[in-house]
């Protein structure tokens, strides 16, 4: 709406509560009244003056967005977080409906549940500057903490007063009204639900195998890492839950054969590989916690299992929680409409699927003297099969006796060029360069040779050497059908 209109506007309103003033002011008062036509005046002024302004042909002066039903000079004094109740929470959410409009429907009730910290998150990353950047975090938090309520405030002083709202019109029966989605309490306990962007019913790939001139088998190919099913725990406890122990089953027409590895992840890490895998049943266990779900927060875990590359006869494989035993765990209660399963995930066969092979190791160098920089301390040959491959992250384990930075700045060139790194040996001896953000593809047939270097400014009569340990360091995904493979 243009300037002069919402002047005109506001002009037309303001005649509207004057009249008010008459006898068809009901149950208001002649100092309500009052007060609602010196708010309208001072919203007035301000669009007068913009007017004034852009009709001189100078610069108007900022109006800052209208956060409607707050009480003029409140202030966000307490911090707020998930589980709560309390009246600064449909505050909060009022100045939310602007700064995030894209959130997902709420009521404006006084409960702060997971919708309102997903919509805390995007208004803190929003303003990251100023909420994050003061904690060195990159991310919200949902936690309405210190630099949150600052930023709010700021945003509430800068506001213009929004004009009162008119007499609302009568309304039709409730059962009239259309529904809106509320946000419900969380319930005490831990509570299990299927996330709702839970993966959804597709098939997971494996290849006819790679044989030789002879017809001998000498490569098993098949999807890896592959996601079946998301769950969310909500802890609805007044104390920190941690599950040690969770069981899956597999359903479906599918054998527990025709799965070779089954993990659980939360978000890109993984926490978990399957402690046992018998009769149908998965089972994952860690007495010091598979993972935390802090309280009154939620977690989401993610299920990932790679296919067994063996022609079977597979339609469908389904991994679920079937019942509140299936979770241990310090919480009061284990709350669910079980049985909670993921979606179908049929497994389709083809003769194409992409690979890579890593070969001509060299040894590590018989010494290095100390002082060296830029030096090479491996190379190893990579060649990608049947389709485009991408490398989106390699692992690389230090076995010796050297201290962790007796090597550093370590980086991988491919024809000298550096494709990752610099990166430095971390505390569990491994090297990680992680690609993700910006793959390394190389093309079907292609070898390329990678080579480590670093420097070693330190180190006397030690010895080392690195390696790639499990097939999972080495991270690769097959271009043409946008799965990751072995």
């Amino acid at each position: 709406m243009s300037l002069a209109k919402k002047f005109f506007a506001l002009l037309t309103v303001l005649s509207v509560v004057v009249m008010l003033a008459g006898p068809s002011a009901g149950a208001l008062t002649i100092e309500e009244l009052q007060k609602q036509i010196a708010q309208l005046q001072e919203q007035l002024a301000q669009y007068q003056a913009q007017l004034e302004a852009l009709q001189a042909g100078e610069e108007a002066p900022p109006a800052g967005p209208v956060y409607e039903g707050i009480p003029e000079g409140f202030k966000f004094e307490k911090n707020l977080k998930i589980g709560m109740y309390d009246q600064d929470v449909v505050y909060l959410k009022k100045v939310l409906e602007v700064e995030v409009p894209d959130h997902e429907p709420w009521t404006g009730t006084p409960y702060f549940g997971p919708k309102t910290k997903r919509a805390v998150i995007a208004f803190q990353e929003k303003y990251a500057d100023d909420v994050l950047a003061p904690w060195g975090l990159t991310s919200g938090t949902g936690f309405v903490g210190q630099t949150t309520r600052k930023k709010l405030n700021e945003l509430l002083a800068a506001a213009p007063v929004p004009p009162p709202v008119p007499p609302p019109e009568e309304q039709p029966p409730a059962e009239q009204q259309p529904p809106v989605e509320e946000e419900q309490p969380v319930e005490a306990g831990l509570t299990v639900t299927l996330a709702d962007d839970t993966p959804p019913a597709g098939y997971l790939l494996r290849d006819k195998g790679v044989r030789d001139t002879t017809g001998g088998l000498v490569a098993l190919v098949a999807e890896v890492r592959a996601d079946v099913a998301k769950f969310v725990f909500t802890n609805g406890d007044n104390q920190d839950v941690t599950v040690t122990t969770l069981k899956l089953k597999r359903t479906g027409i599918s054998s527990d054969a025709d799965v070779s590895n089954v993990y659980l992840y939360d978000g890109d890490t993984k926490i978990a590989e399957h402690t046992s895998f018998i009769s149908q049943i998965v089972t994952f266990t860690d007495a010091d916690g598979l993972f935390t779900v802090p309280a009154g927060d939620s977690k989401e875990i993610t299920v990932k299992v790679d296919v067994y590359p063996i022609d079977a006869t597979v339609t469908s494989i389904v991994f679920g929680i079937e019942s509140a035993d299936y979770i241990v765990s310090n919480a009061s209660s284990v709350n669910g409409d079980f049985p909670i399963r993921g979606n179908a995930m049929g497994v389709a066969t083809v003769a194409d699927l992409g690979y890579v092979n890593i070969s001509n190791y060299t040894t590590y160098p018989a010494t290095v003297d100390p002082g060296v920089t830029d030096y090479e301390l491996w190379r190893f040959s990579v060649q990608a099969s049947d389709q485009d491959m991408a490398i989106e992250k390699i692992v690389l384990t230090m076995i010796g006796t050297i201290a962790i930075d007796d090597v550093q700045n370590l980086k991988l060139e491919v024809a000298g060029k550096t494709i990752a790194g610099p990166v430095n040996i971390g505390s569990d001896n491994k090297v990680v360069f992680d690609m993700s953000a910006s793959p390394y593809t190389i093309t079907k047939g292609q070898i390329r040779i990678f080579v480590l270097k670093g420097n070693v400014p330190t180190g006397t009569g030690r010895s080392f050497k690195f390696t790639i340990r499990e097939a999972e360091d080495f991270v690769i995904k097959d271009t043409h059908y946008n799965v990751y493979t072995s």
